[in-house]
């Protein structure tokens, strides 16, 4: 990037559905600020607007959706759920950022990493902005994430006492656990493909998203051995 001057770099994943981007100062971005980015773009044109995503990405979407005076709705982790909803609600934009996936209803409902680069391009176009230019606009988030093994057979136990332990807490059970705190929250979630839960956590500090990621992870681990004992 650096070397050739290049305003923008764009990675794809396998079948090219997702995307993750370099600035032009060589800086490697989170699926999430990529996204970000995208939501961005696409409220200038169309503020007031409505944006669909899951409830693994980051809080920074609310903060470009505020910035423009349109709502966020989230869903469950997968593309199928993110979609539905935004048929259902004719969502102006949409996508998984935890993951670098973008939807463009104007285009199609589906995930289209190409489609998301042109895009981009088309906003550092229009705006004339570097990508960190535009990402300077917005708080600096962390995320954390740990995956988990456990028990299959206790995944229900886990889950139903970690529901009891923060039932007076702010939660979000749309898909597992989050537990919502102020610019920050901590998601577990039970893989529906293996004996695993992903813990997730962001803060708008490297060291709190850790802290609040293995506070989880000790939790849970002393859930096991309790239902173990």
């Amino acid at each position: 990037m650096i070397s050739t001057g290049s305003d923008v770099g764009v990675a794809h994943d396998c079948d090219a559905d997702r995307m993750v981007c370099v600035s032009e100062d060589g800086a490697v971005l989170r699926p999430d600020e990529g996204f970000a980015l995208i939501v961005d773009g696409v409220l200038r044109e169309k503020r007031g607007g409505l944006v669909v995503t899951n409830v693994a990405t980051s809080l920074l979407v609310e903060d470009v959706a505020e910035k423009y005076e349109a709502k966020v709705v989230r869903v469950a982790v997968g593309e199928a759920n993110v979609v539905k909803e935004m048929v259902r609600l004719k969502a102006t934009v949409g996508g998984e950022g935890s993951s670098g996936g973008v939807i463009l209803p104007a285009v199609h409902y589906v995930r289209d990493g190409p489609l998301a680069c042109a895009k981009l391009v088309e906003i550092l176009a229009k705006t004339k902005a570097g990508v960190s230019d535009l990402l300077r606009e917005y708080p600096t988030y962390y995320l954390e994430r740990v995956k988990l093994s456990y028990p299959k057979a206790l995944r229900h136990k886990i889950m139903d006492e970690l529901s009891s332990r923060y039932s007076d807490e702010n939660v979000d059970l749309t898909d597992g656990i989050k537990l919502c705190g102020d610019r920050e929250w901590v998601l577990i979630r039970p893989s529906r493909t293996e004996p695993a839960m992903r813990v997730w956590a962001e803060a708008r500090s490297r060291q709190r998203a850790k802290q609040l990621c293995e506070n989880m992870v000790r939790e849970v681990k002393s859930i096991i051995s309790e239902l173990n004992s």
